[in-house]
């Protein structure tokens, strides 16, 4: 009975879930921007090919359209926000300075984006509020989405970085509960060596790879437009992972390195036949 609660107990660490990172914000972003995209562009569309609309109805619903797709990015915007808000660095950080100049572009973007709001709510001229859908699509597409691209990879750099540090703590824990598992001859020695070898090559790995995640998106925006214009043409079909696919990878390996413990977990219940 004594060994059976020490090997609970010893147990607890050895159980636990797959790892993974935040990926709602990335799918968010996307999905968000693709449907306001649309319904930007719709705008100009729909609208005019309903023929049963009075001139007054064809306004409200030209209207209705652009607000829902300004709508959807204030949204999206404020949930950036607190995604930004939840990571924690030291005050003095250079990643504490890139956070807070990405929310100053947040912030230039809400003002944008309620500026075109208030614009739209005065307007009563439908070809105006074509223009106000035209602005606010190409603003989406050349200033909005290229920096929420650099944010949403800025995010989940750090969150999958705090995933990997979380499976280095686990890996140690682990370690320590096997030796003790081992010393009181509930496994024989050396018994888990392969797995966990594998296991901290797994995180080893992860963390190498978010180690250059982390380095891509802290890089100055300025020496990154320079590299691109060194690259010479035959050059150009090398394109370097980007952080959101090194960040992917690291949780592939950190999944199969939490998938290695399940495995211990269970060969332990069925040496100790619990």
């Amino acid at each position: 009975m004594k060994k059976t609660i020490i090997f609970i107990l010893l147990l607890a660490t050895l159980i636990t879930v797959t790892p993974k990172a935040d990926a709602s914000i990335i799918e968010s972003a996307a999905r968000n921007l693709d449907s306001s995209l649309n319904q930007l562009i719709t705008a100009k569309d729909e609208a005019t090919a309903e023929k049963t609309l009075s001139p007054e109805e064809d306004l409200a619903f030209r209207k209705k359209v652009v607000n829902d797709a300004l709508i959807l990015s204030f949204k999206e915007i404020e949930d950036i926000k607190g995604k930004l808000d939840s990571l924690n660095f030291e005050e003095k950080s250079d990643e504490n300075k890139v956070r807070g100049q990405f929310f100053i572009d947040l912030g230039e973007f809400e003002t944008t984006y309620r500026d075109l709001q208030g614009r739209l709510d005065k307007e009563t001229n439908v070809e105006k509020i074509k223009d106000i859908a035209r602005y606010a699509k190409e603003y989406r597409e050349k200033a909005y989405g290229p920096i929420i691209t650099e944010i949403v990879d800025f995010i989940l750099a750090f969150q999958t970085d705090k995933l990997v540090a979380g499976a280095g703590i686990r890996f140690g824990k682990i370690e320590t509960d096997i030796k003790k598992l081992e010393r009181a001859s509930f496994i024989e020695i050396g018994y888990f060596d392969r797995q966990m070898e594998e296991a901290g090559k797994l995180i080893s790995n992860a963390k190498e790879l978010v180690n250059k995640a982390k380095a891509m998106v802290m890089e100055n925006d300025i020496d990154q437009e320079e590299e691109k214009g060194e690259v010479k043409e035959e050059e150009e079909e090398i394109v370097p992972p980007t952080p959101r696919e090194l960040c992917e990878a690291a949780l592939i390996d950190l999944r199969s390195g939490y998938g290695i413990f399940v495995d211990i977990s269970n060969s332990v219940k069925k040496i100790i036949k619990i």
